[in-house]
Order: structure tokens, then C-alpha cells, then sequence
């Protein structure tokens, strides 16, 4: 299987030629492009999910109804026209090319006039979509679904207004992964609820837990990380017939053989477990799908956290990658970059033998991008390949560098003040 995203002059990047694979880091400063390029892997691997939820029945037979399906879900991929990202008076480029079980070529260019251009080969795989979906609108409700979870940087809304103020997650004009984001997360409460019975609050396990041992082995991983990250966990309380609701569990003593939890509301949380709360729900719930092909778009996971809260989340991103899921991950964080080069020098050294109980991450399902704010400064595949195969992070370190030197001058200069 081979996949490539190019992009061209769009936003501050000039060119970019990526390959993703299982996992793809893209790290940079602010404003290099890392989110672009992350919803852009993600409007083209979910592209039929993406354009049924756009599509309506019997549009095929409107003219000019390809450019506007496609206008309208990149444009909601920001909750603004993308054209503000193409540079005055040239032409953006994406193209997307995917060979495996089945031949991609598709190509998108834009303008900063909002002029969308498709390649026929879009258009004719469109085409075959539309005719399915009017012949078994079944079909086209069940690909709406899609196989693809954005985790947006401002995940945090979801705990402050998820129980007050639900009709703003929703508003038009949030950008539909933060939408669909939040959908998950409510539906991902009910399959909570169905798999573990309110866990912690139900005295009895879970029926369905304890039969199946691989998925109680992937809940005690996710949850034994989450606790590590968190100091407490993510649950849905056995509350009746009502709604389910994401609470947060705490627990009220070190002892174990004392100890007890207590729920807090969502919006008495710390930050950081404001921010991260949300990919462990997710973690936990969606194994149980049984959905290999899912796939992970994870904006910046050390917001707001600890860095051995860090270590911790990415323990959970590299667990799923080696469950068969795929992950692109943003960030200009050093820790998440470090973990990542651990977990491979970690398979390298054990030659692919892992003691249980450890993560590792095969070199070959990593793939690692830099991006740079100044356009004139190309991107760079900062995976070694030929020799350490590990990570290139000397831009990460830079900074640390730098203030080392300072510091270093400094105490020179101390030592010869009078």
C-alpha cells in the first residue's frame, strides 16, 4: 500500500510531499501548516463519508454540484472558506494518490477568488458514489457514518458546555470535525454505559467485558494509563434510564482497600484533564466497535498537560497503533517526539520481541514530517531511515540548545562581576 499527499501553495507551505503511514507525526512551530495538512489527510481518506453527509439525494443532476459538494466540505473543515489560505494570485494544489485495493489519482486546486477546480478522476468517483447511494439509500446512510475521529485543540469546549450549553457544540459555524467530535463523544457515552454498565459505580463487571479477554485486556491498558495521566478517570455513572453523561471519578484515598470514588461534573476539572479526557472515552469505547479502519486525527494531545502525562497519552496512541488503527498527530511538543523515538528504539533493540507490558512502535509504521513557519524554508521528512531509523529532532532541541548556551554565557559572566 502506498499513499502521498502534496500540497502546494497553500498557506505558508510552498510544497510539502508526505507519506503517511500507520502512525504520521507532524510537528512545526506555530502557523507552519500542521493542521492543514492533518485535516487534509483526513478530507481525503473519509472523502465518501465526507460527501455523503454533504450530498443530497438526486444533486448529481445539478450542474456545477461537484465543486460545490467539495467547496462545501473543505470549507467546513476550518468553519471558513479555504480559500483565505491560497496566496494572491497563484493556484493551491492537493493532490492525493492512493494505490493499494483499489487506485486513487484525485487533485483539488483553489484559488483565492474561491475558484475550485476538480480532476476528472474526483469527479468520476463522485459520480459512481451518487448512483450507488440513489440506488440503496442504505448504503448512503450507513457511509454518513464514516471511519475517521478528529481530536480538535479546543476539546476542552466539550466539558465546559456539553451540559449546558450542547446547542453551541452544534452551531453551524463551529467546523464539522468539532461537530462530529462532539457527536462521538455523546454516542460514545451510550456505548460506555452498554459495555461496562456504569463502571465504577456498578458492583458487578460487565458480562460482556468479561467474556470477551482482549477487550478487558485494552480497557485495563487505557485505563491504567489514564489514571497515570489524569489521577482519576473518565466514566459513565450507572444513573437509571436517563441520558448518559461523561463524569470524571477521583479517588478519595491512597489506600486502595479504603478508597472510593467521587464524580466530579466535567467543568471541575483541571485543564489538562479537560483536554485529554475526551481521547481516553474514545479510546475505551472504540475498540469495542471491533473497527480496524478507524482512524485518529490528534491536534496537539500534550495541551495543557504534565510531561509524564504526555508519555502516558502517547502510550495510548501507540497501543491502538499496533491494534491496527491509524493516527496523524500534530504537535511541537519534545516529550510526544521523544516517546515516539523510545517506543521504535525500543522495537529495534528487542528485535520485535516486547516484553509485556511495554509499547513499541515498529520504525516502518512511523512516518514524521517537520514544517516551518518561513515559506521560503522547505519541509522536511525527518524520519532516518538509512541509519538510526529514528527521529531527526535537532529543530525540537534547538530551543533547548539555545537556552543552554545562554545560560552557560551567563554564568560566565557571573564569574568575573567584581
Amino acid at each position: 500500500m502506498d499513499e502521498t499527499l502534496i500540497i502546494e501553495k497553500l498557506g505558508p507551505i510552498r510544497k510539502l510531499e508526505i507519506k503517511p503511514r500507520r502512525l504520521t507525526l507532524i510537528i512545526g512551530e506555530q502557523a507552519s501548516g500542521k493542521s492543514l495538512v492533518a485535516q487534509l489527510v483526513y478530507f481525503f481518506r473519509g472523502f465518501e463519508s465526507h460527501l455523503a453527509r454533504v450530498y443530497s439525494l438526486g444533486a448529481q443532476d445539478t450542474p456545477g454540484w461537484h465543486t460545490d459538494a467539495v467547496r462545501r466540505i473543505l470549507d467546513g473543515l476550518r468553519g471558513l472558506s479555504l480559500s483565505h489560505f491560497c496566496n494572491s494570485g497563484e493556484a493551491a494544489s492537493i493532490n492525493y494518490r492512493f494505490s493499494g485495493r483499489v487506485e486513487i489519482d484525485w487533485q483539488v486546486e483553489l484559488d483565492d477568488a474561491g475558484t475550485i477546480k476538480l480532476s476528472d478522476s474526483l469527479i468520476d468517483a463522485m459520480d459512481t458514489r451518487a448512483k450507488l447511494w440513489t440506488s440503496d439509500k442504505v448504503l448512503w446512510g450507513m457511509e454518513r457514518e464514516g471511519h475517521q475521529v478528529f481530536i480538535p485543540t479546543d476539546r476542552s469546549m466539550f466539558s465546559r458546555l456539553a451540559e449546558n450549553e450542547q446547542s453551541v457544540l452544534y452551531a453551524d459555524y463551529q467546523p464539522e470535525p468539532f461537530r462530529r467530535f462532539a457527536d462521538l463523544l455523546q454516542r460514545a457515552a451510550s456505548k460506555y454505559k452498554m459495555l461496562y454498565l456504569g463502571y465504577p459505580s456498578s458492583k458487578e463487571p460487565s458480562v460482556f467485558l468479561e467474556s470477551n479477554e482482549q477487550l478487558k485486556k485494552d480497557k485495563d491498558f487505557i485505563s491504567q494509563c489514564q489514571k497515570k495521566a489524569l489521577a482519576g478517570e473518565v466514566v459513565v455513572p450507572d444513573e437509571g434510564l436517563g441520558p448518559p453523561r461523561w463524569m470524571f471519578a477521583i479517588e478519595t484515598a491512597k489506600d486502595q482497600a479504603s478508597s472510593s470514588a467521587k464524580l466530579l461534573p466535567l467543568q471541575a476539572t483541571a485543564s489538562g484533564q479537560m483536554e485529554a479526557w475526551p481521547f481516553f472515552a474514545l479510546a475505551l469505547t472504540i475498540r469495542a466497535r471491533g473497527d480496524v479502519s478507524l482512524g485518529f486525527y490528534f491536534e496537539e494531545p500534550e495541551t495543557h498537560l504534565h510531561p509524564q502525562a504526555q508519555v502516558e497519552v502517547m502510550n495510548v496512541v501507540a497501543y491502538l497503533v499496533n491494534r491496527e488503527h491509524r493516527f496523524v498527530v500534530t504537535t511541537h511538543s519534545p516529550f510526544t517526539a521523544y516517546v515516539v523515538d523510545n517506543m521504535m528504539q525500543r522495537f529495534i533493540s528487542y528485535k520485535g520481541e516486547i516484553p509485556e507490558g511495554q509499547v513499541a512502535l515498529n520504525p516502518d509504521d512511523v512516518a514524521a514530517y517537520r514544517l516551518r513557519q518561513n515559506p521560503d524554508e522547505p519541509p522536511e521528512d525527518i524520519m532516518d531511515r538509512e541509519d538510526t531509523k529514528l527521529l531527526k529532532l535537532d529543530e525540537l532541541e534547538r530551543v533547548a540548545d539555545e537556552l543552554e548556551a545562554e545560560f552557560d554565557e551567563l554564568l560566565e559572566k557571573a564569574e568575573w562581576v567584581p
